[in-house]
């Protein structure tokens, strides 16, 4: 069966391809063209568009060219005015985000200890949340507390609502952990708070106010174009919305600048230390006979694949995964596929309340699918509870020739 084929060469031509298949054009292929396609919205690809068995659907990238699809698109042009100590402000009254770019170069967004956002290595600082520096921050509603657990084997964020009557942080739950732990004392930081706009290569945007604050790397006005700013979290989401969607492909794209997902990490794992937010710059559920496969995953601010919920046959495959801020390949089920769950360590059950029918309690978890020949380093960036391949609530997954290092 000859594929019919349409190149695009834009993300709009790709938005209105998918359109067009959605509605019954007879479009087997979708094949990108070499360039950047900066997405407003997740590419989704539901069960219209499913392909046959040995003919499946595919979304993939021109043989021999690099296409790059992003979830930062560019800034409009702004007008920066010169604040005070190097640093620049300008208008912005737009959507919020939480990473920024200058001409392909990360920013840091406003924190303490400084760090380079080039390395990945922890930076932290003993009086990150002392009470002297405490004092200097006028609002830090908004900003977040990042540490590694007080005996150091794992990670926490918590978020920061603002400052008490006596000037002392007021804390929202922790994320990504469940189970409660103090910060360590000294391998903590804090980013997103104004007061700490110090160092060049900085950033904070007063959603509130409606400014955008610069310090340059090097001295003088910033360059009106050449920033991009994070919009999405999830770039293609494969998933059936009435029924599976299945016999997809996805090949040699590169995916990259996703925003990050920690404040999402809310839902508890079975008997586990980790808290889990299901979305990745890839995400699949509700499918079967998906190939994800030689692609490049960078420079990511949450999981870079997340297989969830119902899916089976999915092969993660031939891929480079690297600087991401969380999970490279996640197989996790839905809690309501298993008998008698239990979330937390301390929680029990009486033998007599335990579901002992055989099986599954439902189909919603992935199955015989697999992450083979993949190349992972350089992740959990910004999550530290965070993996190369995780399994959970999953069943007969094959984890094959992969090389995994520098993780967190």
């Amino acid at each position: 069966v000859q594929a019919r084929t349409v190149t695009v060469h834009d993300a709009a031509a790709l938005a209105a391809a998918l359109d067009r298949a959605r509605a019954g054009a007879d479009i087997d292929r979708i094949e990108l063209a070499g360039g950047t396609y900066a997405l407003s919205a997740p590419i989704v690809v539901d069960e219209r568009l499913s392909g046959r068995p040995g003919h499946p659907f595919e979304l993939a990238g021109a043989p021999g060219a690099r296409v790059v699809v992003s979830g930062a698109p560019a800034l409009p042009p702004l007008r920066w005015q010169p604040w005070r100590a190097g640093i620049w402000r300008a208008r912005w009254r737009g959507r919020p985000f939480q990473r920024l770019w200058l001409d392909g170069q990360p920013l840091v967004r406003a924190r303490y200890p400084n760090a380079d956002p080039a390395r990945h290595a922890l930076v932290g600082a003993a009086d990150a949340t002392a009470p002297a520096r405490v004092a200097r921050w006028h609002d830090p509603a908004g900003a977040v507390l990042h540490a590694l657990h007080g005996l150091g084997w794992g990670g926490v964020q918590v978020p920061i609502l603002g400052k008490d009557a006596a000037g002392n942080l007021v804390y929202g739950p922790q994320v990504g952990n469940n189970r409660a732990a103090a910060p360590s004392d000294s391998a903590r930081w804090v980013d997103n708070v104004f007061e700490e706009l110090d160092a060049p290569g900085e950033w904070f945007l007063d959603r509130r106010g409606g400014w955008l604050y610069l310090k340059p790397q090097a001295p003088g006005r910033p360059p009106a174009r050449g920033l991009y700013a994070g919009a999405l979290d999830a770039l293609v989401r494969i998933e059936g919305r009435g029924g599976d969607v299945h016999d997809v492909s996805v090949r040699n794209l590169v995916f990259t600048r996703t925003e990050p997902t920690f404040l999402q990490a809310t839902e508890p794992l079975l008997r586990s230390d980790w808290k889990f937010a299901r979305v990745g710059a890839v995400t699949v559920e509700n499918a079967r006979n998906v190939r994800i496969a030689d692609g490049e995953f960078t420079d990511l601010g949450g999981h870079a694949v997340v297989v969830s919920g119902r899916a089976a046959g999915v092969a993660v495959t031939g891929n480079h995964i690297h600087s991401i801020g969380a999970t490279a390949i996640a197989f996790v089920g839905r809690p309501r596929a298993v008998r008698s769950p239990l979330f937390e360590y301390h929680e029990r059950l009486e033998p007599a309340a335990i579901d002992r029918t055989p099986g599954p309690a439902s189909d919603a978890y992935p199955r015989d699918s697999s992450a083979s020949d993949n190349l992972i380093h350089d992740i959990g960036i910004v999550d530290k509870q965070a993996a190369g391949v995780e399994s959970a609530m999953a069943a007969r997954i094959t984890v094959d020739h992969n090389t995994i290092y520098d993780g967190p």
